[in-house]
């Protein structure tokens, strides 16, 4: 009893702060605003948001994917405008796509604006839609793992009671006592 006690005190609020944290960096990498192939989007940019250029395909399904190659199934180009200067479009180091609705949304580019301001953003790509969110996060995959090693605790505790309770039951029925035989 003891045990799921201490379990609940610190695991419901270690994977509370998990699951919102996780839930707004996946959320925040979605577009809001979208434009479609050759449109310029007007966005206000800073630096301390990370932003990142997305490509929008229309593909049924819902999930996460990261990979270490970056391969976009459609052939894009972007430029970024701005007054500001050392403004670059950087390729990302690892890909992820990430699925709402009907859309796969694809992370293109990683935007270096070095001041906050107001930019223009035009891609082109056949038959795609394109949008500017944050890009995830660092530090979110350890704390994915975080709320994955809280799940799995509570899974533990629930098993271990399980083989407890039963043992307990079984050793009663036979007339033992739960920790084994009597004592002469």
């Amino acid at each position: 009893m003891l045990t799921w006690v201490l379990c609940i005190v610190v695991i419901v609020p270690a994977m509370t702060w998990g699951l919102s944290t996780v839930q707004s960096a996946f959320s925040a990498t979605v577009p809001t605003r979208t434009v479609a192939d050759g449109e310029t989007i007007v966005v206000d940019l800073d630096p301390a948001d990370a932003p990142a250029i997305y490509l929008g395909i229309e593909e049924a399904g819902v999930g996460f994917q990261f990979s270490s190659t970056h391969s976009i199934p459609v052939d894009t180009e972007c430029v970024i405008r701005g007054d500001a200067e050392g403004l670059d479009l950087l390729q990302p180091e690892g890909a992820f796509s990430i699925t709402t609705g009907d859309v796969q949304w694809h992370q293109l580019f990683l935007i270096q604006v070095p001041t906050p301001g107001t930019y223009e953003v035009q891609c082109t790509g056949e038959g795609a839609r394109f949008g500017v969110a944050k890009d995830l996060p660092e530090g979110l995959f350890s704390r994915s793992m975080a709320l994955l090693a809280g799940i799995l605790a509570v899974a533990a505790a629930a098993v271990v009671t399980t083989i407890v309770l039963v043992r307990k039951r079984r050793a009663a029925r036979s007339g033992f006592a739960a920790y084994g035989p009597p004592r002469w």
